[in-house]
């Protein structure tokens, strides 16, 4: 009766003394057709063992539906694992070489017993080393054979392969006679990389070897089958370690006393080591695999000119050093990456090149810079990372980009540097500043580690310091234990294996094993230490990236040889910013926080780069006046936000504005930035994925979020496996339309309006951006005709989380549309737009009467007579010395008065309008003058200061109204009214 079985594809590995199955299709139906017609549902089917080997073959019962029967077959790895040696390694060396395997099978619930053959095929392969367009076999120690064989007496031609989604691209995989795979594509495909990928296999009409006279038993028949096989991929690599040479790298770890420079070279030079020796030693048919990738290490730093500089590639292994030098000057990110790429030099595409970028702060080189940046979207020369996505021909063309932050809380463009790695050059990203020691050497190795594993087919697994065990699962052709202190490192298992050590390279201890043994072994090591192993079992993990006060989805993939891990403990650890730091800095200037910083050496004023000087007691003699929000004195020179937002150019240590405002606010309160804590257990939801979500509640806060993923499981062969992985996600503050303040100000100037245009702005969670964002944020046209025909606004940081442009238009012409960004507009999603509309502002209007002040004390001591005084006045919300407004009294020379003496003023010393939030500052002060025959003598009086709370109403600030009372001073008294509608 004629009979179609199914083919079963098995993956055998022959690297150690002992030969291990480490795949076999688990589960495949078996179809049977011409079955005799009578009986549906139900059908009963039971393998008929005949002999030891078999019994790991499992069948169930099946259905029948008209003359089709179908039934399950499935491999079971607990009855193969209990199998004497002597069956298990028959049955072993036949999958090796390609062999058949007949089960019996009896089916009932005919009307007559049927008993039939299934025909078991098994398609051997191992590791290709992608050349060009060819897959060439990568040999195994002591084994010659091709990777790919097919079963005995077969054609290559009666296979077809392919990647399942195409992941080697759209054109045609065949297989040559001598085991090579070929790709006839035209270039090579963008996401070739190396790792385990899946091989889609079909035969069709592949002739059965059973003989007989049909419809008898055994009767020749032809097979069709289909079948997805796991194959260890294997693309030679360039890597560039690319090290930020600049001046903050040698700020001192306060808990260690050592540099981040030092840190970091160390680390680095683990990252070398590690990555020489996991690389597979296989021989090729143009020599060694791991001979065949390289690595570079480049140093970028800007001292009078680009310093960047890249040493000539080398061979990964012998592992090579990395150079030490010491640190000093600015980052030129831009060019950083722009020479590492172009340091790859011509070859072919089909090659993966990987950099790796290390740096702890943002660009901020000189614009005489005469080296082209690639440049992030059109954000501002000085703050942009700078990139743009890779066309055909550029010189990024097929490199992957990874990015590590080596900094705390603001003092580097996260959300810029994320995208950059993450988005554009599909590399990893991770940032230290949410890490316990965020300068340390273990959140360094831990991000470099986890690069590793995309560079690399290995996987992680963190060992305690100490004595301990750990599982390795079955698979696993190559681990290496790593102490990266040094001291020494072993390990051994129960069954009698151990490590060999390696020599100590650079201060690390190093041993490695081959095709260790299934089970738990155990460590010693002198310190924390890790395991890597190769991708026999595989974890991928990712955040759902979403703004802030939305749930945030974060996920873990699980697989072995392409299996899917279907029962795991799968967690999460999660630090992110436990407050906000827009809101941090915010209320620390509003409460005259910089001025009270630069006099207790928090700050230093060159840090503010805005040429502005905190509040004086002496004003300028001579003083401006303006009603507008953002009115700025005369002594004070106003730039740019972006370029405010760099920080100082000192050659010792650039820093950001955001980061030098948050450092500030800290040593303010003497409490450092708040990180919270929790975790996480992920729910499997099928197919080997793991989900959780982080609430609402645990995403209000802009900045870092850090996850430490870890899973512990078993193998389908009963063995556990333990998992570590790292990743970090940015949640930019994103302005948001409905909780930001604006205000729109006009004033006639001449023939001219000036339109003065400020914004709070606030994220969703209704807290603030903060100031120092000015590298990220900032005005622009909506119209592309205003975007060609006006120049674009320059925005102002105020320093108070206020933000402003000016721009002066002829009195016939509109305000044209401007919205307030995160970024360039249209390029970073319309939902980070403000679009301005004073309409509904909930900006208060405030005006500060001065009414009188009396004289107590006229300081004319030399001479009977009246004094010669002259005030000032200076009135600023949130003490912004950036929008305060003074006056003098009178404008030119002075007033003669004596004690007693009432000055009757009802001035205006402030009109203008300030945002909900706001407190003003409001101080006066007097001088006399004594003009002798020689020289003109100044004598102070007792200054005035005062920040008010604003009250929707007139308030009245008056002398002896209140204990203690701040009007009246030693020398003087004054009256004034605040009036806030």
């Amino acid at each position: 009766m004629p009979f179609q079985p199914v083919l079963m594809f098995g993956v055998v590995r022959s690297g150690g003394a002992e030969p291990t199955v480490l795949q076999v299709r688990e589960t495949l139906t078996v179809t049977y057709n011409g079955i005799v017609p009578g009986m549906d549902g139900a059908i009963g089917v039971t393998r008929q063992i005949d002999d030891a080997a078999s019994q790991v073959f499992e069948i169930s019962s099946g259905n029948k539906a008209g003359p089709v029967i179908t039934a399950t077959l499935t491999f079971n790895w607990t009855t193969f694992e209990a199998l004497e040696a002597a069956d298990r390694d028959a049955l072993i060396a036949l999958l090796e070489d390609g062999g058949r395997k007949v089960l019996q099978v009896q089916i009932t619930g005919l009307a007559a017993l049927q008993t039939l053959p299934v025909e078991l095929r098994a398609l051997k392969t191992s590791d290709f080393r992608l050349n060009n367009n060819v897959a060439l076999p990568a040999y195994h120690a002591g084994g010659a054979n091709p990777n790919l064989v097919v079963p005995a007496g077969d054609a290559v031609a009666n296979y077809s392969y392919s990647t399942p989604g195409g992941e080697l691209g759209a054109g045609a995989l065949v297989a040559s006679a001598n085991g090579e795979l070929t790709l006839s594509v035209a270039s090579a495909p963008l996401d070739a990389a190396t790792r385990n990928i899946q091989l889609q296999v079909d035969a069709v009409n592949v002739p059965s070897v059973l003989g007989g006279a049909s419809p008898a038993v055994g009767a020749a028949t032809t097979v069709n089958g289909s079948a997805q096989l796991a194959i260890d991929l294997h693309v030679p690599g360039d890597v560039v370690v690319m090290l930020d040479r600049s001046g903050s790298m040698n700020r001192i770890n306060p808990l260690t006393g050592v540099s981040k420079w030092a840190t970091a070279h160390s680390v680095a030079q683990l990252f070398t080591s590690v990555y020489g020796q996991l690389l597979p030693h296989l021989s090729t048919a143009n020599g060694s695999l791991a001979a065949e990738n390289t690595i570079a290490f480049g140093r970028f730093f800007w001292s009078g000119g680009d310093q960047t500089a890249v040493d000539a590639a080398v061979p990964a292994t012998p592992i090579p050093a990395v150079p030490p030098q010491a640190p000093g000057g600015l980052t030129p990110i831009g060019i950083a990456i722009k020479k590492a790429a172009d340091s790859f030099g011509a070859g072919s595409p089909w090659r993966r090149r990987h950099i790796v970028l290390l740096t702890d702060g943002m660009s901020n080189v000189p614009a005489v810079s005469t080296v082209a940046e690639p440049r992030l979207d059109d954000i501002n020369t000085a703050g942009g990372v700078g990139f743009v996505p890779h066309a055909a021909g550029d010189a990024m063309t097929g490199i992957t980009l990874h990015s590590i932050d080596y900094a705390l809380t603001g003092e580097t463009h996260a959300v810029d540097q994320q995208a950059l790695a993450e988005t554009v050059y599909g590399g990893k990203y991770h940032h230290s500043a949410m890490d316990a020691d965020p300068l340390g050497s273990a959140a360094l190795r831990e991000m470099f580690l986890d690069i590793l594993g995309d560079v690399l087919p290995v996987e992680r697994l963190d060992v305690a310091s100490g004595s301990v065990t750990i599982p390795l699962e079955d698979g696993i052709e190559r681990a290496l234990f790593v102490c990266p202190t040094g001291g020494g490192i072993s390990a051994s298992h129960g069954g009698g294996q151990s490590t060999t050590a390696l020599p100590d390279v650079h201060g690390f201890s190093l041993a490695e094993i081959t095709s260790p043994n299934p089970g738990p072994w155990t460590v010693a090591a002198s310190g924390d230490a890790f395991v890597l192993v190769d991708l026999a079992l595989r974890m991928q993990v990712g955040v759902e990236k979403v703004a802030v006060g939305k749930p945030m989805k974060v996920w873990a993939q699980l697989s072995q040889h392409g299996r899917a891990i279907e029962q795991a403990d799968v967690r999460v650890g999660i630090s992110r910013p436990g407050e906000s730091v827009g809101v941090l800095t915010t209320s620390f200037t509003r409460s005259g926080g910089i001025r009270k910083a630069i006099a207790r050496g928090y700050i230093n004023p060159k840090d503010l780069r805005t040429q502005a000087t905190p509040f004086v007691a002496t004003p300028p003699a001579a003083a401006t006046v303006s009603p507008s929000l953002a009115s700025v004195v005369v002594d004070r020179l106003t730039i740019s936000a972006a370029a405010a937002s760099l920080g100082t150019n000192s050659p010792n240590d650039p820093r950001s504005l955001q980061a030098t405002l948050l450092r500030a606010a800290e040593a303010s309160r003497n409490l450092d930035y708040k990180i919270d804590s929790e975790s996480l257990t992920l729910a499997h939801v099928g197919n080997g994925r793991y989900e959780a979500t982080l609430g609402p509640q645990g995403t209000q806060n802009e900045g870092i979020y850090t996850f430490r993923f870890r899973a512990d499981g078993v193998t389908a062969r009963g063995h556990a496996f333990g998992r570590n992985k790292r990743t970090t996600t940015v949640l930019a503050p994103l302005p948001d339309g409905a909780t930001s303040d604006q205000l729109v100000d006009s004033i006639k100037v001449g023939d001219k309006i000036q339109h003065t245009v400020t914004i709070l702005p606030r994220t969703a969670t209704k807290t603030p951006l903060g100031p120092g964002l000015g590298y990220a944020v900032g005005f622009h046209h909506l119209s592309e005709k205003d975007r060609t025909r006006l120049p674009p606004p320059v925005t102002i940081d105020h320093l108070d989380g206020t933000y402003s442009t000016t721009i002066e238009l002829p009195a016939d012409q509109a305000l044209p549309s401007l919205g307030f960004f995160y970024g360039p507009p249209g390029k970073r999603g319309e939902q980070a737009l403000v679009p301005i509309d004073s309409a509904g502002s909930k900006f208060k209007s405030i005006k500060v009467v001065l009414q009188r002040i009396q004289i107590l004390d006229d300081k004319d001591g030399c001479l009977a007579g009246k004094g010669e005084l002259a005030f000032d006045t200076l009135v600023a919300p949130n003490e912004n010395p950036n929008r305060a407004v003074r006056r003098r009294f009178p404008e030119e020379g002075t007033y003669k008065l004596r004690d007693g003496d009432v000055l009757e003023l009802n001035e205006v010393i402030y009109e203008g309008k300030v945002e909900p939030e706001s407190r003003l500052s409001v101080s006066i002060g007097g001088r006399d003058f004594d003009f002798l025959l020689f020289l003109t003598r100044e004598e102070p009086l007792s200054r005035y200061h005062r920040s008010v709370a604003l009250k929707t109403g007139r308030q009245a600030f008056t002398p002896d109204d209140e204990p203690n009372d701040p009007e009246s001073l030693a020398d003087w008294k004054v009256w004034y009214t605040v009036e806030v509608s």
